[in-house]
């Protein structure tokens, strides 16, 4: 069959794409006008998902006659079973798992699209795990021991993932429906006015005058960047393209720039308020508010960008980086006048969020709201290309939500098979078996587990997989059911610039041109605080601002002062280059200064008290020979 007619059957395609993803993001603005239930809603949401990818992904490429058909077929149908699930959504909850032919054969197509648009947008190792939980399922009764059991056949599996709020319509997909969907198209619609690159600017600025400051612009331009993007790698190819080009001019090796990169990203979406999808699954699981999330992961967050933030001053200081010119850097003043509404409308989702206490929907809606009506005071290219610019926002927002929708389906058939089966409570009690009552074993296997999964799957169903069978076990040892979500989320995180499978260290290296393993380990190099700060907030709960006032300043601060000596080892930095028997007492005094005991904390202050006193001595010999 012969390749298509580009000039044809591409521009019909890129017409009902458009034109469909805009209808998309403009019935998820409304929905809550619409008041529809909350199966209804899901149902339209995954089905309009369905049909973005089937659009936009094509089954091979490039496109072919038939193969165009086919997926121009599976849009229509996947718009099909959500007007199915529409109409009938009082009758299928009165027939609860009593499915008739007709919702046997949606409910088989609706699950088989779902692991097709995560073949496409996700790869096979996501829609492996789904069909992996389907034939445990189905087979549960080939299995010996804890984890059998009696086995299911397709009518109850598909009455479980389709006709129940335990399935697909669960909460990993209500979830995405209900704001998660907002926050993107917030993110696009700031993107597309201006704000990507209100926050390069803001970044050049505030820090790109000063030492390593290029490093340093990439720090607070991906922590600023969570806000648009959610995810580590998508910081990385928005903020990486250009901070990469540019640290590389100044004389950085390119698996270093690249490395900086990909540690700063992956702090992005970990910094509140709105950070990446699973952390608004964390409410769901343990009952809490978002704006629970928000304070506990604050401090962890921002201690995580202080350390890398030393790192890279002490690598600069080293290596004899120095800031940008002047010319370069645009004063802030000047970019606070022009972009002065992107800062008041992320101050009013704060305030939504933080101080009104509102739920996520109404804060970005909010939010959106407010960035609809500000950016008419500073349209981009003029007030004539206003609407053609919001278009284009809500185009980018559904095309940005494919892979989430993607992952929290997968999720939903996940979680549905946990329910059916109660392999959450088998795969729980071994390990808890596993780890006996070493909380700290225990901890390592959650390490482990979160890690490997978060290498071939997005952090989302990484997060929920681990969260349900593992993290009961956690709290069963007397883990704050806050920390233990946090710190499965955290590991979810940090799976990316985890080798081998370290997804933002490969989006880097498409763009510095280094090699994937020097970029991958000076990443766990930069990065190696981030899996320590989960073991301490476990150990010390201040850091998730649990606890008094003094004991929180107390615990923030000599943390800080301990990563600070923790960067200075791996850096080998402090004033001036330091031996290895320096090197080794400033990493003694930051592990015990980190560490979550009074004794060591006290060993800890003693040892970096010699050895800054050693340095400042060997410095001030120096300059007095230099003197000489």
């Amino acid at each position: 069959m012969s390749t298509m007619n580009t000039s044809t059957y591409d521009r019909v395609f890129r017409y009902a794409l458009y034109s469909l993803t805009v209808f998309f993001s403009t019935f998820q603005l409304f929905f809550l006008f619409l008041r529809l239930p909350s199966l209804s809603l899901r149902a339209w949401h995954l089905a309009m998902g369905m049909a973005v990818v089937f659009l936009s992904v094509p089954l091979v490429s490039p496109r072919r006659l038939w193969s165009s058909v086919l997926d121009l077929a599976c849009a229509v149908t996947a718009l099909l079973t959500g007007l199915y699930y529409y109409v009938n959504y009082v009758p299928i909850s009165q027939r609860a798992g009593l499915p008739t032919q007709m919702d046997l054969v949606v409910g088989i197509i609706t699950v088989v699209f779902v692991l097709e648009i995560a073949r496409r947008t996700l790869g096979l190792v996501l829609t492996g795990i789904g069909v992996i939980f389907l034939s445990y399922a189905m087979f549960g009764n080939m299995l010996p021991g804890l984890f059998g059991h009696r086995g299911y056949g397709i009518p109850r599996l598909i009455a479980q993932l389709t006709m129940s709020s335990e399935g697909l319509w669960g909460m990993a997909l209500g979830v995405s429906a209900s704001f998660v969907y907002l926050f993107i198209l917030f993110g696009s619609l700031m993107n597309a006015t201006g704000g990507g690159k209100f926050l390069i600017d803001i970044s050049m600025s505030l820090v790109g005058r000063v030492r390593g400051g290029i490093a340093k612009v990439s720090v607070v331009a991906s922590a600023l960047f969570g806000t648009i993007s959610g995810t580590g790698t998508g910081n990385v190819v928005a903020t990486g393209s250009i901070t990469i080009p540019m640290m590389k001019s100044q004389g950085y090796k390119p698996h270093v720039a690249g490395a900086i990169e990909c540690v700063a990203s992956t702090g992005g979406p970990m910094l509140p308020p709105m950070m990446a999808a699973a952390a608004f699954l964390i409410p769901e699981f343990i009952g809490s508010t978002y704006r629970e999330v928000i304070i506990a992961a604050v401090i962890p967050a921002l201690l995580y960008f202080w350390t890398v933030f030393w790192m890279l001053d002490f690598h600069a200081a080293k290596t004899g980086k120095v800031g940008l010119p002047a010319a370069q850097c645009p004063k802030t003043s000047a970019v606070l006048k022009e972009g002065w509404h992107f800062v008041l409308v992320l101050l009013v989702i704060v305030y939504m969020l933080v101080i009104r206490r509102s739920t996520p929907t109404f804060a970005a809606m909010t939010g959106i709201s407010a960035m609809l009506v500000l950016s008419l005071l500073k349209p981009v290219a003029g007030v004539k290309r206003v609407p053609r610019t919001y278009l284009d926002a809500l185009h980018s927002a559904a095309m940005n939500a494919r892979m989430v929708i993607a992952a929290c389906a997968v999720a939903g058939i996940v979680l549905a098979v946990v329910s059916l089966t109660g392999l959450g409570l088998a795969f729980s009690s071994r390990v808890g078996l596993l780890a006996g009552d070493s909380l700290l074993r225990l901890l390592m296997i959650t390490t482990v587990a979160t890690i490997f999964l978060g290498m071939g799957i997005p952090a989302t169903p990484a997060y929920i997989i681990v969260a349900i069978t593992i993290a009961p076990a956690m709290i069963r040892l007397g883990v704050d059911p806050m920390t233990a979500h946090l710190f499965v989320f955290w590991f979810g995180m940090l799976a990316i610039i985890t080798p081998p499978i370290c997804t933002a260290v490969f989006a880097s290296v498409g763009i510095s041109g280094a090699r994937i393993w020097p970029t991958a380990i000076e990443s766990l190099k930069l990065g190696g605080i981030g899996f320590v700060i989960p073991y301490v907030f476990v150990y010390r709960p201040a850091l998730l601002m649990r606890g008094s006032v003094m004991e929180i300043v107390a615990t923030v601060g000599t943390f800080a002062i301990g990563s600070m000596a923790f960067g200075a080892a791996v850096q080998g930095y402090l004033l001036r280059k330091l031996s290895l028997v320096k090197q080794m007492l400033f990493f003694v005094a930051g592990a015990a200064l980190i560490f979550p005991s009074v004794r060591f904390t006290v060993v800890g202050y003693a040892v970096l008290a010699v050895s800054v006193s050693l340095v400042i001595v060997e410095e001030t010999q120096l300059r007095k020979a230099v003197a000489v």
